[in-house]
């Protein structure tokens, strides 16, 4: 199908089969792209505006989700990619930062670099900028030798790109089903811990282990992904893979919220090097006009995904319409998107 498109917003619109040969199914999908100020100033991105990826677009950050999916619900979700930052220029060695959106206010807790001690976690170092990554939030990987010649991998599978698991007692299980030899397992465990946490989930002792926190993009590949796109009891009890609706979220859960009202407060608290930052949840209704053999409709995408950059003053909104439509020749249909500003 023919989709028209004048406006600064990127779009796509995939149509394939409906429910019988005489229908079609398919969706619209469009991103905005705005940039805000330290004031609260925010501007629709007219001239360099974020294409829509098909696949995940990898930044310092953490990857910016794919828009080929075809999500559906009226869920909204929140992804944050980028650094706590230092308030008024000094460095700190610890901080809380906060997200809000509307009514829902989500904190993480940030420290400098730090490690394990006899005593404890040592003392964190200072710190302007950290990183709100996967890398620095709990977990991690580590090569354990269980013979000679003979390593393996042990994982906090939760996160294996982070930091600060202890990989022991997995080691030492695995050495004691595999009957090693003396002085196996080996391995070389890092000491470092985290730098972010969950305020009300701090790792104290060595054995602690947390979820692991951030706000960045959720990988199709982690565990935490898998196990919320299947329903294991149905799955279970009908002997086939049963798909939950949450099967194309890409935020972390605590970030998948109700679709907020239209502007809705949005404010960073410790996420820009400014200080706090406030400005309203965009308001751009984007439109859909269909034309199928002379029958003419307009549909209304709904916001379902803000991504916010913080490094970039950068925020998308991904905007999504399922659709269907009476099968005509190709020629008798087309669609124009449209974009109204509120």
């Amino acid at each position: 199908m023919e989709l028209v498109n004048r406006t600064p917003v990127p779009a796509a619109c995939a149509i394939g089969d409906g429910w019988d040969e005489e229908h079609q199914a398919g969706v619209v999908t469009a991103k905005a792209t705005f940039t805000y100020e330290p004031g609260g100033a925010l501007a629709l991105d007219t001239q360099s505006p974020l294409p829509l990826f098909d696949d995940d677009e990898p930044t310092r950050f953490g990857v910016i989700p794919r828009d080929d999916l075809p999500r559906e619900g009226d869920d909204f979700e929140v992804i944050f990619l980028g650094c706590a930052h230092a308030q008024r220029v000094r460095a700190v060695d610890a901080m809380e930062v906060a997200l809000s959106v509307g009514p829902a206010t989500r904190r993480l807790a940030v420290f400098g670099d730090r490690r394990w001690t006899d005593a404890g976690p040592s003392a964190p170092q200072p710190f302007r900028a950290m990183p709100l990554t996967w890398q620095n939030a709990f977990g991690g990987a580590c090569v354990a030798l269980i013979d000679r010649e003979a390593p393996v991998i042990v994982t906090e599978a939760r996160n294996p790109a982070g930091k600060g698991f202890d990989p022991w007692p997995q080691a030492l299980a695995l050495a004691e089903f595999l009957r090693c030899p003396p002085g196996y397992p080996s391995l070389d465990a890092s000491l470092e811990l985290p730098n972010v946490e969950s305020p009300g989930a701090l790792i104290r002792r060595r054995e602690d282990a947390p979820a692991p926190a951030s706000w960045a993009t959720l990988p199709l590949s982690s565990v935490a992904h898998a196990l919320r796109m299947i329903d294991l009891p149905r799955t279970q009890s009908e002997g086939r893979p049963v798909l939950t609706e949450q099967r194309f979220h890409r935020a972390v859960s605590e970030w998948v919220i109700a679709r907020p009202e239209e502007g809705a407060e949005v404010v960073l608290s410790g996420l820009d090097p400014s200080g706090e930052v406030r400005f309203p949840l965009p308001t751009l209704r984007v439109l859909a006009d269909f034309d199928v053999g002379g029958a003419r409709t307009t549909v209304a995408l709904a916001p379902q995904t803000m991504v916010l950059l913080g490094e970039k003053r950068t925020v998308t909104v991904t905007y999504r319409a399922h659709v269907h439509l009476r099968r005509v020749d190709e020629l008798e249909k087309s669609v124009r998107l449209r974009v109204e500003r509120a």
